[in-house]
C-alpha cells in the first residue's frame, strides 16, 4: 500500500489548519479538538512521509519547504473533497442534476412556461432542457430515458409511464374565416356532420380517438380531408381551408390568420398531463411532479 493511500483526509483538514494559523493552539481551536491530540495528528503524519512539515518551538511555527509544498498541492485536493460532497448531498436533494422535458405546442400557451419558470427560481442549478415532440416521440424517449417528463395528452396507453392531470379544457371549433358556421353562437358537434376534418394523424395518446368517439356519439363519421403532424399544422392547414378541426381551447391563443374559433357547447373537455416513467425515482422528476397539486381549468 503505498504512503498516499494511508494518508486519511482528517490528517490533511489537521496540517492544513495548522499551516494557515502557524499556531496550535488556535488550529485546535479551530477544528474543535485538543491540541496535544492536534499535535499527535501532526506528528504521525510526519512520521508516515519521513519529512518533517513544521518548525516549532515555544515561540513560534513555520513551514519546511516540504510543508510548504503540502500545503500547496493538498489545500485545492481538500477544496475538491468538498465540493464533490456537497454536490453529492446537493444532487440527493434533487437541488443538482439535469431535467429534460418533452412538450407538444400547444403546452407552450398553457401551463409550460408557468411550470419551468417555478422550477427553476426553486432549483436554479438543474438544467432544464426543453424537447418539442409528438406524444409518440415522447414516449419513445421516456422509455429511453432521453427525457425524464413530457408534458403530454391523455390517455396515455402504456402501462411503464404514469400521468397526472394539470389542466383541464374545453374543446373549440377552429374553421376557416368565411365558414357557414362561423356567425353561428352555439355549435354542436351534430352541426359538423358532412364536414371535411384535418386531424393529427393516430397515435399512441387517446386525442385522436377520443375525437373520433365524440362524432359517432353525435350521429356521424368524421371524414378526416387532412392529417397534420399536430395540432399547430393543423391550424395552418385550417387556414388554407383544408378543412375544420377540433382544437382545445388553449389554441385560441395561437396567432394564425384566417382561422375563427367558436365553442363547441356538447363536446368533452380534454385534459394536459405530466408523464414520466414509473421506475423514475429521481428527486429532480419528483419535484417537477410536486410543483402540480391541483390541475388548472380553463373555462
Amino acid at each position: 500500500m503505498s504512503i498516499a493511500s494511508r494518508i486519511e483526509l482528517r490528517q490533511l483538514r489537521c496540517f492544513l489548519a495548522v499551516a494557515e494559523e502557524l499556531h496550535f493552539g488556535r488550529a485546535a481551536e479551530r477544528l474543535h479538538m485538543a491540541q496535544p491530540h492536534l499535535s499527535q495528528r501532526i506528528r504521525r503524519l510526519e512520521r508516515m512521509l519521513e519529512v518533517r512539515l513544521f518548525d516549532r518551538n515555544n515561540r513560534s511555527v513555520a513551514l519546511t519547504s516540504a510543508g510548504a509544498m503540502l500545503l500547496a498541492e493538498a489545500s485545492p485536493i481538500l477544496d475538491t473533497v468538498e465540493q464533490a460532497v456537497t454536490a453529492t448531498v446537493r444532487a440527493s436533494r434533487g437541488e443538482l442534476g439535469r431535467l429534460g422535458i418533452g412538450f407538444g405546442f400547444s403546452a407552450t400557451y398553457t401551463v409550460l412556461p408557468d411550470l419551468v419558470s417555478r422550477f427553476r427560481k426553486r432549483f436554479p442549478e438543474v438544467q432544464v432542457d426543453l424537447h418539442e415532440m409528438t406524444i409518440d416521440q415522447q414516449i419513445e424517449a421516456l422509455s429511453r430515458g432521453e427525457i425524464q417528463v413530457g408534458v403530454i395528452r391523455p390517455p396515455i396507453n402504456d402501462p411503464t409511464i404514469t400521468t397526472k392531470t394539470i389542466l383541464i379544457e374545453p374543446l373549440v371549433l377552429a374553421m376557416p374565416k368565411g365558414h357557414r358556421l362561423e356567425k353561428s353562437r352555439s355549435i354542436r358537434l351534430r352541426d359538423l356532420a358532412g364536414e371535411l376534418f384535418v386531424m393529427a394523424p393516430h397515435n399512441r395518446g387517446g386525442f385522436f380517438d377520443s375525437l373520433k368517439a365524440m362524432a359517432r356519439d353525435a350521429g356521424f363519421e368524421p371524414r378526416v380531408g387532412q392529417y397534420a403532424t399536430g395540432l399547430h399544422t393543423a391550424l395552418g392547414l385550417v387556414s388554407v381551408g383544408m378543412g375544420v378541426a377540433i382544437v382545445p381551447k388553449s389554441l385560441q391563443r395561437t396567432p394564425v390568420r384566417h382561422v375563427a374559433y367558436r365553442p363547441l357547447i356538447d363536446a368533452q373537455t380534454v385534459q394536459v398531463a405530466l408523464a414520466w416513467r414509473n421506475s423514475d425515482r429521481t428527486l429532480i422528476t419528483k419535484s417537477f411532479v410536486d410543483l402540480c397539486r391541483d390541475p388548472v381549468i380553463i373555462e
